[in-house]
């Protein structure tokens, strides 16, 4: 009987690598086996392709993810993976819905019954599906061999970590630091210190969300609890290069307490410290009930920054209170209990105005819209494209959005790339505005549009993927600002 090598084996054309690579580096955390291209570079160099591939695809795998799309039904690659695959479902004996299609679009495939369940990644995020494929799968198994690989890739790993950590790591440093793991972790070996540096990007991605909901309490306190996780794995890719670890130096914040750091190695101990979506060797990702919008994509300009709670609003008054004249002997003309007030300085101006409320986030994250739903992005609700309040909606065709709400929320193709926020929507000329927004099929992955609401709001969608005939939905990321 054939071994099993690998939980999952992930069939995927070279167009749709970014979202094959993310599932792999994410089941990988979780301490899953992966046949994913990249972390097998070495193993495939000089092997019969053909006979290897059709192997992992049909008998050495427990699952078998296919990632459809219109690029990958033209293949010759492709098409062998599948075949492969088809016939590992057929002669797999007790092994139940073996083939797992992942939905970019709805092309078909010859030999793909459209009876068979599927997801699709334009309703779900990859989380999302890594999540459902684990429940699933299951645990993952014991029948993957040893690892007998001579440690690599580990040197740059930790030098990395060196360069990147530091205290007080905003959202875009965290998602720069995972970025930089991300593009090496596919060299690291041994397996069980490839699956060491994908829970370190697993835990920056969390703490990236972290930092960008300023609506989660005790946000400092999680980062803080993931980047000790990530300094633990540090020491234990050290140990398994035979180097001794150093730990980052960091500039420590006023008052930061110890104890935290203390928690957090004993909870890598016992598995406790929640929330993690990493790291499945020192604590259990699956028990983890937290759960979070996912963040918006590059495109998305950073809203403007705004007054923190713990900062008091500053107010003007037009009544300025004048001391009586003070004598000679000090504080003789204070007959009040309480402290004198300042004298104004002379010619100085006074302003009445009211200072302006900041600009606040009203909504923000990643959404897919079909012709007969709308968005109201001053909520972030999606609705039926004819209720009250709807800003947006795709046409029938994808060709177009609608303004929703009798025509009142207008939009603008973005053209400049600063200021970001929502003074990029105060970049556009007045003659620019219309609704609906016509040519979605001529625009490109990336682009942005700007959106006055029907509350006068300003928000600023971002396309996710080009509509065309086939696909008409609107995917997109979004964002939202009150109008100071």
């Amino acid at each position: 009987m054939t071994q099993i090598r690998y939980d999952v084996a992930i069939s995927f054309a070279g167009e749709d690598r970014v979202i094959a690579e993310e599932i792999a580096t994410k089941l990988l955390a979780k301490q899953y086996s992966v046949f994913y291209d990249r972390f097998e570079q070495h193993t495939l160099w000089g092997k019969d392709l053909g006979g290897h591939l059709s192997d992992v695809y049909s008998e050495q795998s427990r699952y078998c993810v296919i990632v459809v799309s219109h690029n990958y039904a033209n293949k010759v690659w492709t098409r062998l993976e599948f075949s492969s695959a088809m016939a590992g479902a057929i002669f797999g004996g007790a092994r139940d819905a073996y083939v797992l299609p992942l939905r970019l679009d709805d092309t078909k495939l010859s030999g793909l019954r459209p009876t068979i369940g599927y997801l699709d990644l334009r309703v779900l995020d990859v989380p999302e599906v890594v999540d459902l494929l684990v429940r699933k799968i299951g645990p993952p198994t014991d029948t993957v061999a040893e690892d007998t690989e001579e440690a690599d890739g580990i040197d740059e790993i930790l030098s990395i970590c060196h360069e990147h950590i530091r205290d007080g790591m905003n959202a875009g440093a965290l998602k720069g630091f995972a970025a930089a793991l991300h593009d090496q972790v596919v060299y690291v070996r041994p397996r069980k210190a490839q699956q060491l540096v994908a829970g370190m990007i697993a835990e920056l991605d969390l703490a990236e969300r972290l930092r960008r909901d300023k609506s989660k309490r005790g946000t400092d306190a999680l980062v803080d609890a993931s980047m000790v996780r990530i300094e633990a794995a540090m020491r234990a890719l050290a140990d398994m290069s035979g180097q001794t670890a150093e730990p980052p130096r960091r500039k420590q914040r006023r008052f930061k307490p110890v104890v935290l750091a203390v928690v957090g190695v004993l909870a890598l101990a016992v598995g406790v410290l929640v929330p993690t979506e990493g790291f499945g060797l020192f604590a259990d990702a699956r028990s983890s009930g937290f759960r979070q919008t996912p963040n918006s994509s590059s495109d998305v300009p950073t809203p403007a920054p705004t007054t923190g709670a713990s900062v008091p609003p500053v107010t003007t008054s037009s009544r300025v209170v004048v001391p009586p004249p003070v004598t000679a002997a000090g504080n003789a003309g204070n007959t009040g209990s309480g402290p004198i007030a300042p004298a104004p300085k002379p010619n100085a101006k006074v302003s009445n105005s009211p200072v302006p409320p900041p600009v606040q986030t009203l909504s923000q994250g990643q959404i897919v819209i079909i012709p007969t739903d709308g968005l109201d992005l001053d909520t972030g609700q999606r609705g039926d494209q004819n209720d009250p309040g709807m800003d947006i909606s795709p046409g029938a065709d994808g060709s177009q959005i609608n303004g929703m709400s009798h025509g009142k929320p207008k939009m603008a193709v973005v053209t400049s790339t600063n200021p970001t926020g929502p003074e990029l929507c105060d970049t556009i000329s007045a003659d620019a505005w219309t609704t609906p927004l016509l040519g979605l099929y001529q625009m490109r992955v990336g682009d942005r549009i700007c959106v006055r609401t029907n509350q006068l709001n300003y928000g600023v969608i971002t396309l996710r993927a080009v509509p065309n005939s086939q696909s008409v939905n609107l995917n997109i990321d979004y964002i939202a600002w009150s109008r100071p």
